[in-house]
């Protein structure tokens, strides 16, 4: 077990017994998590993954029977979009390379790990083909550039650097952690809040509304699973009103109906 929650929990049960985790000692790991900060989200996937370890003892016959997993209640899903109007509203207040990042997940919908480590040796003419080690899935996916990539891919293409792999980068360098930036040029744009991982939820909405197939865009965005998916698809009150308008204008038509448009 590596990353994050390994290092947590090796932090608070390394060296402890097995037969010596109690749920009492779970909530106590809970607590203390909480205390430091951290969110809940972030401490039930930590707990999720000693609980995998528990179910793997117990198949295997070393552990008897194991302890109940507690669970905190995680804060609801973030809901927010962005617009094209905001989109074009935030890009000229971050610098031409964060521009070319925020382009790119704009049309991809790719988180920004993803995009930011994305490299040359990934391009193949109008086709990227993200490797399964950047991908958060681990699996690996083709992209086929729109138009607007393209152009995106040409600017990078300009400001190359024949040392530095990377097709985003900020003067050689890898794009590491630009919040503040990206921070200040959200504020300054009148859309104070926005965060870059909102593009994400805001191409599968747009995906959904222009009619692509969910296999498809499940494909396009790496997303794994339906529910992971579905997660994203959040229905917005510009989704309702629309809809509400829809349904106003046909129940007040006077367009001839089918039999079944009738019964429904």
């Amino acid at each position: 077990m590596g990353g994050g929650s390994g290092r947590q929990l090796r932090r608070l049960f390394g060296g402890v017994k097995v037969a010596e985790v109690a749920t009492a000692r779970l909530k106590a790991y809970q607590k203390t998590r909480l205390e430091a900060g951290a969110a809940a989200a972030t401490i039930n996937r930590n707990l999720g993954a000693l609980g995998r370890m528990f179910i793997l003892a117990v198949q295997s016959g070393r552990l008897s029977v194991r302890p109940h997993v507690p669970k905190l209640l995680e804060a609801p899903p973030r809901s927010g979009f962005v617009s094209h109007s905001q989109y074009l509203t935030i890009r000229p207040y971050l610098s031409s390379d964060y521009q070319d990042v925020l382009d790119f997940g704009y049309y991809t919908g790719w988180r920004k790990g993803e995009v930011t480590s994305l490299e040359w040796r990934d391009v193949d003419g109008e086709v990227v083909r993200l490797r399964p080690a950047v991908s958060k899935t681990r699996e690996g996916r083709v992209l086929v550039l729109s138009a607007p990539l393209q152009a995106v891919l040409a600017r990078r293409r300009v400001v190359q650097q024949p040392e530095c792999p990377l097709v985003f980068h900020y003067r050689g360098q890898r794009v590491g952690d630009w919040r503040k930036s990206w921070r200040r040029a959200c504020q300054e744009a009148g859309c104070p809040g926005t965060l870059f991982h909102d593009l994400r939820r805001t191409v599968v909405r747009n995906l959904t509304r222009a009619g692509v197939a969910e296999r498809v865009a499940m494909s396009m965005t790496g997303h794994k699973t339906r529910s992971g998916f579905d997660r994203y698809a959040i229905v917005s009150e510009t989704d309702l009103a629309e809809a509400s308008a829809r349904l106003a204008a046909w129940a007040g038509s006077d367009k001839p109906r089918t039999p079944d448009q009738v019964s429904g």
